[in-house]
């Protein structure tokens, strides 16, 4: 998972960078229909977020990496093009949530009103992440080369549109996965 936005609202700016992660999955043949495979698996993933904001004599800054380990499912599907042999194309769809999140990293708070608290956290923990949504759902597509071997070596596309999101904006819903 790769990707980077930045974000601006009305509290401040925000960037979201993708620090990558690592998943296990183990798709399954299906035996009526020979080209549908159904794969579930376990990923770990690392968000990292920077966050400035503030104004009127107040403001908060925050740098976190938020990690979540989720479950999901895959179905896919995988047409019998003979063209395009050694490789093989494949579409499908994918469903999860997220078993455990949390956020670490530095977080801090100034104002120039003594009403409201001054305080800096250099150890920050957050749990759950306010980063992630319970549930997530998406649509996949990818390339696999084929052959005799256990390992078959696959570039796959992930459109996510609702796995992460804050206060109204988004991470970014695409993934780039290598398997």
């Amino acid at each position: 998972m790769f990707f980077s936005k930045e974000y601006d609202n009305p509290y401040g700016e925000a960037t979201y960078d993708s620090r990558g992660g690592f998943f296990v999955e183990k798709p399954f043949q299906m035996k009526f229909f020979r080209q549908l495979y159904i794969s579930p698996g376990v990923s770990f993933k690392n968000i990292y977020e920077r966050y400035r904001g503030g104004g009127m004599g107040a403001g908060f800054s925050c740098n976190l990496n938020h990690y979540s380990i989720n479950s999901y499912l895959k179905a896919i599907y995988k047409p019998d093009i003979r063209i395009l042999k050694p490789t093989s194309l494949y579409f499908g769809a994918l469903g999860g949530t997220h078993l455990y999140t949390w956020a670490k990293g530095s977080a801090h708070s100034w104002s120039l009103s003594a009403t409201q608290a001054n305080w800096s956290k250099e150890n920050y923990r957050e749990e759950p992440s306010h980063l992630y949504n319970n549930l997530f759902f998406g649509l996949l597509a990818g390339i696999e080369l084929t052959g005799k071997g256990i390992i078959r070596p696959s570039i796959e596309v992930r459109w996510m549109p609702n796995y992460g999101e804050y206060q109204g904006n988004k991470t970014s819903p695409f993934e780039l996965a290598i398997n």
